[in-house]
């Protein structure tokens, strides 16, 4: 779901430090600017419903942080981004989790509803139950032939 929103909207997703630092050429000045620039984003996209998407949106948001630090130099700043979005987790989203059914509750909303049968599926059920029916009946027919054949 994080590729396709960033294959779908690459701009948003890339260069994350240049687009909102008022530093020059977005460069990350310290370790704690990434953590505090995520968190005013999170909670501009939280601030009307969290949902599903939203949430996958701010952990590519961080994940673009993420490659901004690496590209500058900054390796050191990586453990305070990923506390900054365990804030976030911690302050803002985790009595949603609780509620949608945990991080599970992710693969539940993204996997396709099993519904219940509909006419094709019924319809296959019923030929392949005949056709095995059938193969049955004529494999005992032909065996029972052959068996009455030796024994009378």
């Amino acid at each position: 779901m994080g590729e396709e929103l960033e294959r779908m909207h690459p701009r948003v997703y890339t260069n994350i430090s240049r687009q909102l630092s008022r530093a020059p050429f977005g460069e990350l000045e310290d370790s704690d600017m990434a953590p505090m620039l995520l968190n005013l984003v999170a909670k501009d996209l939280f601030r009307s419903s969290i949902t599903w998407g939203k949430i996958i949106s701010i952990f590519a948001v961080c994940g673009g942080f993420a490659i901004d630090c690496v590209r500058q130099g900054h390796f050191d700043y990586l453990q305070c981004l990923i506390d900054g979005l365990a804030e976030i987790i911690e302050d803002d989203l985790v009595y949603w989790l609780i509620d949608n059914g945990g991080w599970l509750g992710l693969s539940q909303h993204i996997r396709p509803r099993v519904g219940e049968f509909t006419f094709l599926g019924w319809l296959t059920l019923f030929v392949t139950i005949s056709a095995g029916a059938y193969m049955v009946s004529n494999v005992c027919r032909r065996i029972g032939g052959q068996l009455y054949s030796l024994l009378f």
